[in-house]
């Protein structure tokens, strides 16, 4: 496994923070990131096999 940083808008990090406490699964911020791209790239596959046949 690799190392990731991510910075993220001051902004966003009460919305992160509300987010991790209604997901409680989410231990943190970086789980809820892996998860996030998790997501991103099976969409996108999804997607892909949807629009390219």
């Amino acid at each position: 496994m690799t190392s990731l940083n991510v910075k993220t808008p001051n902004e966003m990090d009460e919305e992160i923070n509300k987010l991790l406490e209604s997901h409680p699964y989410y231990m943190n911020k970086g789980e809820l990131v892996r998860d996030a791209l998790r997501h991103i790239r099976y969409e996108e596959k999804n997607f892909l096999k949807r629009h390219w046949k």
